[in-house]
């Protein structure tokens, strides 16, 4: 029997956020229609269901003509969904890891419709806070953009890599942190770049974007310390260029209005003095909960002169957009936050790179790692943990997109780890080995487990594990070195009689998927390991084999001084 959800037949799973399960379906007239199911113990929550339906008010608030429309909320007892009209469509992301960069008018028109985007959600009086390439749907019309609204019902805003520094450092946010995002988008779908061009965030380890979540600091100055740092727009030319540039200034009374950017790229206004001769942007704050988010000015400062070396006419001509009221229209949003989720039918998430945490000097890649051992931590080392949750059963997924994940480190630990930004980042110094636990309820005999991560820098070795016992210390470790050896480890096995196999195809800058499978019992256990769907290695253990334990992740810094930084996007298990 075909699943209904309110009115709507469901045909297929799309996926499923911090929030609930994507679905695509149909109404009652045959349209197709994406229905968001909120997950039942947040739709019970008398507080979450007051900002659930403001948030989906301050949606339809905004214009029409920008946004595929909510077309339908329900709240009915413990049941919430809401629903919007379907964009088919690859998101940036993965456009441009399967086709390339764009280029010419289709670089061009991304550009003016996510901007167009971007002034339709402030006008409506809402911060996006969660622009990055896959919140850019190319659908049969133009570019969509997505990701805005909901997500502040779990706290989710942004990724690592688009996030503002202002941000980053825990301060309240206003358009100027949008315009920050459009940067990197538009540097995104020119050159395939992020901003940082590689593992860490555009300010490095000098900025703090990144460290406030992670370490909790103080925030930040004003400036970048140590001087100015600009972006790489190498592939860029002409106004986008110089817009881009500015866009990803530090400081955000710096960059340009939502409403220059258009001006501009629009041929309304010359790029050499439009923005030399209008005051800096109003930077907009965002009402904290429950009430809705409101923009409010706060004077800003006056931005430099940019360059008048920037002519513009012909490639304004390559852009023929019609305007109304000085705004490019029929172009582009697609609503709610969490319709189309990271991990939905746009296509697998890769996490935007994120900022680089300072683990002990500079953590970015330098060369192959020693090869680690099996560590045997200090017994006087103090773990760092996380606040715990109620542990749950298998199949158990964790998408980081909540406020807390309940993942506690594993004996002896030592590191740090947090989930950050829809991300979950494990940080260790020279030589320590953090192992941390997920919240199931254990012992886990057979599993399957599938993670998706990036090592962000530093070198040594990560990955998952299972069938921990004695409190983590011994368990079964399917890991992969910053060098892109493969192996599967037997916690107190010598070095020398471990396997390590070379990952065909490894970049230590992409996502990387890991599946890890453990099968059997007393008289011997079955392991593999696939990295990005090819088995690289397997191996039975059948001398002391563990029967079944705690499952989670872990990382371990080799013993140069550089440590290791690893982000994981998902974590997956199955029985």
């Amino acid at each position: 029997m075909d699943r209904v959800i309110g009115p709507y037949r469901v045909v297929r799973g799309l996926g499923q956020g911090g929030t609930g399960e994507v679905f695509l379906a149909r109404d009652p007239d045959g349209r197709q229609v994406v229905v968001k199911l909120i997950h039942p113990h947040l739709a019970a929550g008398p507080a979450f269901r007051q900002r659930f339906q403001q948030e989906a008010e301050a949606a339809s608030r905004t214009a029409r003509s920008c946004i595929a429309p909510v077309v339908d909320t329900r709240l009915d007892g413990d049941q919430a969904y809401l629903v919007t009209e379907y964009v088919d469509g690859p998101d940036l992301r993965r456009r441009v890891e399967g086709e390339g960069p764009l280029a010419g008018s289709a670089l061009d028109t991304l550009a003016v419709s996510t901007a167009v985007a971007l002034q339709a959600v402030h006008a409506a009086g809402v911060v996006h806070r969660n622009l990055k390439p896959s919140t850019v749907l190319l659908g049969p019309l133009g570019p969509r953009v997505i990701g805005f609204g909901v997500a502040h019902l779990t706290g989710q805003a942004g990724a690592p890599g688009y996030v503002s520094p202002e941000e980053a450092r825990g301060e309240e946010v206003g358009t100027a942190s949008d315009v920050f995002a459009w940067g990197g988008i538009v540097l995104y779908a020119a050159t395939g770049r992020t901003p940082s061009g590689g593992g860490t965030g555009l300010y490095g380890d000098r900025v703090g974007p990144g460290l406030t979540g992670l370490h909790g600091a103080e925030p930040g100055p004003a400036e970048p310390p140590g001087g100015s740092v600009e972006p790489d727009l190498t592939g860029l030319h002409g106004p986008l260029r110089e817009l881009a540039g500015r866009a990803l200034a530090w400081d955000p009374a710096h960059r340009p209005s939502v409403q220059d950017i258009l001006r501009i790229l629009t041929g309304a206004a010359d790029p050499a003095t439009s923005l030399a001769s209008r005051p800096a942007p109003p930077n907009p704050q965002e009402v904290r909960p429950p009430a809705l988010p409101a923009v409010v000015e706060r004077p800003a400062p006056r931005p430099p002169t940019p360059a008048a070396d920037t002519p513009a006419t012909q490639w304004r001509r390559s852009v023929a957009l019609p305007l109304a009221g000085g705004v490019a229209v029929a172009l582009v949003v697609a609503g709610i936050s969490f319709f189309l989720p990271d991990d939905g039918a746009a296509g697998d998430r890769r996490p935007p790179t994120p900022p680089a945490v300072d683990v002990s000097g500079t953590a970015q890649p330098t060369g192959s790692p020693s090869a680690p051992t099996t560590p045997s931590p200090s017994p006087s080392s103090t773990p760092a943990t996380a606040k715990p949750t109620s542990a749950r059963t298998l199949p158990f997924l964790d998408d980081f997109t909540g406020p807390n994940s309940g993942w506690t480190v594993a004996a002896r630990g030592r590191g740090k780890h947090r989930p950050v930004r829809g991300a979950y980042r494990l940080v260790a110094s020279s030589d320590d080995y953090l192992p941390v636990i997920a919240p199931v309820s254990t012992p886990v005999g057979n599993t399957t487990i599938t993670a998706k991560l990036q090592m962000l820098g530093g070198k040594g070795t990560f990955g998952v594990f299972c069938r921990g016992m004695d409190k983590g210390s011994r368990r079964y470790e399917f890991s992969i070195t910053s060098d892109g050896d493969a192996s599967i480890v037997k916690s107190g096995e010598a070095p020398a009689t471990v396997k390590r196999v070379r990952v065909p195809g490894y970049d230590p800058a992409r996502l990387v998927s890991l599946q890890a499978t453990c099968r059997g019992g007393t008289a011997g256990t079955s392991l593999s390991l696939r990295v990005n769907g090819r088995q690289v290695v397997s191996r039975i253990d059948r001398k002391g084999p563990l029967a079944s334990g705690s499952i989670g992740m872990f990382a371990h810094a080799s013993r140069d001084g550089s440590g290791v930084d690893v982000s994981f996007n998902s974590f997956e298990a199955l029985p």
